[in-house]
């Protein structure tokens, strides 16, 4: 448990139970609402719920990954009203990946998000690099994954939204994951 002192909420940080699949889908979808809109690439609040983010198959998807315990592993951040933040990782054949963080709005720049992801790389392991893709305008997690050693790679990549748009992306690597073990 970690005790946030000047923000006065105890958080803990554990792996995912199928139980948390809702809470992961409600800060998915509360992060998402957020973050993306963007009035330069025209992206809306209504291209940002097309993603349905309340679909039955997106909390059996999230509930499946957490049962099967296998290439894929999830943790999440909890304070006494919930589930305020969770991570994904991925054990892949070439490199591994982080799948997502995210954290509520009101409980980022605390220190969550690195918890979270010094379980995902720790789990990960050094052998490999990790790579993450992250939306090119938002300067607040290319900055936090640049604190992390990830560096941008270059090549935008289009992440397709159901309503059509567009979020352009960029991959970030970091050679051999090596932060420190979580606490």
């Amino acid at each position: 448990m970690s005790i946030f002192a000047d923000h006065k909420i105890h958080v803990t940080i554990e792996e995912a139970l199928p139980e948390d699949a809702l809470g992961i889908t409600t800060v998915q979808k509360v992060t998402w609402i957020d973050t993306y809109p963007n009035e330069q690439y025209g992206i809306t609040t209504q291209d940002i719920l097309s993603k349905n983010f309340d679909d039955p198959k997106r909390m059996e998807r999230w509930r499946k990954v957490i049962e099967e315990n296998g290439d894929e592993k999830v943790w999440v951040a909890k304070e006494e009203n919930g589930l305020i933040g969770f991570c994904s990782a991925m054990r892949e054949q070439v490199h591994n990946r982080i799948r997502a963080v995210y954290v509520k709005p009101e409980f980022q720049h605390m220190g969550i998000g690195s918890m979270l992801m010094q379980k995902a790389c720790f789990w990960l392991g050094r052998e490999k690099d990790v790579m993450l893709s992250v939306a090119t305008y938002n300067r607040n997690a290319i900055t936090f994954y640049e604190k992390l050693g990830f560096q941008q790679q270059g090549e935008v990549i289009p992440r397709s939204l159901p309503s059509g748009k567009f979020i352009p992306e960029i991959e970030m690597r970091k050679p051999g994951a090596t932060l420190t073990p979580p606490p």
